[in-house]
């Protein structure tokens, strides 16, 4: 990322819900530099049984090997909320393996226009990001 890029985004950080929709097209898109720019240095990931992700890289290592074993894995996001810095977001995961399909809220937080954390609170037992940290399953 550019001096420039960093000198934007401190004059003017991205609203939370534009950040949470940004995020979500990256990940469906597989955009992985654009979602890489939105995740906080001190980022985690936790499913709903406290199972935790800790960093962007091992975060982003981990959906490229989920969508790697699943290539059409896709977030739907049926509504958001906001307050404050955190979007909840109402949806579910999508792919034509129905065991990886599931509804799902997730949390997110926004802090300068950046992604400190997302928390899944449902997930089926396939869809578990954590294993995915380290490979495949």
């Amino acid at each position: 990322m550019g001096w420039l890029t960093r000198l934007k985004r401190r004059q003017s950080p991205r609203a939370p819900l534009e950040v949470a929709k940004a995020s979500i097209e990256a990940i469906n898109t597989r955009a992985w530099d654009a979602l890489a720019d939105l995740l906080a240095d001190d980022f985690h990931f936790k499913d709903g049984h406290s199972h935790r992700v800790d960093g962007p890289e091992a975060y982003l290592a981990a959906i490229r090997n989920l969508v790697s074993e699943v290539p059409d894995f896709e977030l739907r996001i049926d509504s958001y909320d906001v307050e404050q810095d955190v979007v909840i977001m109402r949806g579910s995961s999508y792919a034509a393996p129905h065991s990886f399909r599931t509804a799902a809220v997730w949390r997110l937080g926004v802090v300068e226009g950046r992604i400190t954390y997302l928390h899944n609170f449902r997930a089926n037992s396939n869809l578990r990001l954590y294993r995915y940290a380290r490979g495949r399953p």
